[in-house]
């Protein structure tokens, strides 16, 4: 399963830049690396150090800012050829913006490529003032 995912993205993946070179190709990803191998196929590491995609963004939504401390500094040693994005669960902590900055604050200091809120409707305005 694990090769048939890789191939169908390798082929998506070069569809996509004959027709389009200048877009990048992402998945959203397991952000354990281990568990995304086994249990949902995803070789996201393999995947970078090939070039078969050009990021990723790790699917890192809970509430426990450690966990995701912990979590992200571990994937970002993944980078392989491509970039790591970090998407944050917004949904999670919209009701606790003081958890939501903690949290970014934590994962900015790792210094990933990039912070990818989900989802734009749970953006209230006490987390959006965090983002100014």
């Amino acid at each position: 399963k694990r090769q048939q995912v890789t191939y169908l993205l390798r082929k998506i993946t070069s569809l996509v830049k004959v027709k389009s070179p200048g877009l990048a190709v992402s998945c959203a990803v397991i952000p354990v690396t281990e568990r995304a191998y086994s249990n949902a196929f995803q070789d996201w590491s393999g995947w970078l150090e090939e070039g078969i995609i050009d990021y990723v963004v790790l699917m890192s939504y809970t509430k426990d800012n450690q966990f995701a401390k912990e979590v992200v500094k571990s994937s970002l040693g993944h980078r392989g050829k491509g970039k790591i994005y970090v998407g944050m669960g917004v949904f999670l902590m919209k009701d606790n913006p003081d958890l939501f900055s903690n949290q970014l604050r934590l994962i900015n200091d790792l210094v990933p490529d990039g912070v990818v809120l989900y989802s734009i409707d749970d953006l209230t305005d006490q987390v959006i003032g965090y983002l100014n």
